[in-house]
């Protein structure tokens, strides 16, 4: 009954940003998109992936894994695809088990991992989020943003500084166990992952994953000026790692709808006219959100991989 209502919420959130886009959208916009304009803004799509796979062959050679960047790049897009294709988040485990099958990773190295990289992931754009708006979108609270951070802290000292059976004794005692127990699995993932890994390689890795994000924010700079209008880069990174953060916060697969919405309130803040707003998020979506899936559909090709065996992904 719960799924149900998830998902019907999804629908809904999904179904009015979409009207809401399409109704405000200007076809004639368009017209500044040249050929030229549009390699450009590819290139700009493209480049924040093949950091972040850079990013992540330093990030697994700091585990005591060699990889190549083809190896990488084809695991890594494939993992962000499943994601665009199936009805449960199966990217993370699929990483894991593509990890542990071309790369020789036993899973649960695998997965102390991608704990880090999702705790940094998640992170990075908070701290950056509270930062803009105590300077920039003083108009808004920031008790979400510090929450976040501060629930994250409190996670990594206690699975940092606390030993798994003595949480698992206190959680044996509460309500919700299997969720708890799921929870206390991937602590101890991440508690391994922070005990085996270089804190030099976590902080290099940190760098390149800011720069990915700011050359995302770049990309919305360039669609802006494309479209006539001309914002400070750095206002642009921010309002992309809070509208980051709200689609996180809301738990819908790619923040679907709740990112758009916040990206497009954001700029209407900095009075960017709506229908360039909404162009501007539009254009944004199309060239991450589908140029990532078409990459990866590829790249699922060249490794064999049907997204919806879902159960071998979780059993291996």
């Amino acid at each position: 009954m719960k799924r149900s209502y998830y998902w019907l919420l999804l629908i809904c959130t999904v179904a009015l940003t979409v009207y809401y886009i399409t109704e405000s959208f200007d076809l004639s916009v368009l017209t500044n998109l040249t050929i030229e304009n549009l390699s450009i803004l590819l290139f700009l799509s493209i480049l924040p992936l093949f950091v972040f796979v850079f990013a992540l062959r330093i990030f697994l050679g700091g585990m005591g894994y060699k990889s190549s960047l083809k190896s990488l790049y084809l695991i890594a897009t494939s993992s962000l695809a499943a994601n665009y294709t199936t009805p449960l988040r199966i990217g993370i485990p699929l990483r894991a088990y593509l990890y542990k099958k071309f790369l020789g990773i036993p899973l649960s190295r695998g997965t102390a991992l991608l704990a880090i990289e999702l705790f940094l992931e998640i992170l990075l754009p908070a701290v950056i989020s509270i930062f803009a708006i105590a300077t920039l979108f003083t108009e808004y609270s920031l008790q979400i943003p510090l929450f976040m951070v501060f629930f994250l802290f409190i996670v990594f000292y206690v699975v940092v500084s606390i030993e798994p059976h003595k949480i698992k004794k206190v959680i044996s005692r509460l309500p919700f166990q299997n969720k708890l127990g799921r929870l206390l699995k991937f602590g101890a993932n991440f508690r391994e992952g922070v005990k085996i890994m270089d804190k030099k390689v976590l902080i290099l890795f940190t760098l390149l994953l800011s720069l990915a994000y700011i050359v995302s924010a770049f990309q919305l700079y360039v669609i802006l000026f494309i479209l006539g209008i001309e914002i400070n880069p750095i206002h642009l990174l921010y309002i992309n790692m809070i509208s980051f953060t709200v689609g996180v916060i809301s738990m819908i697969p790619m923040g679907l709808g709740t990112r758009d919405a916040s990206l497009i309130l954001l700029l209407l803040k900095l009075g960017v006219p709506n229908e360039v707003a909404v162009s501007a998020a539009l254009i944004q979506r199309i060239l991450g959100t589908g140029l990532n899936f078409v990459l990866g559909a590829i790249s699922a090709s060249s490794l064999g991989i049907r997204f919806l065996d879902q159960k071998r992904f979780r059993a291996s």
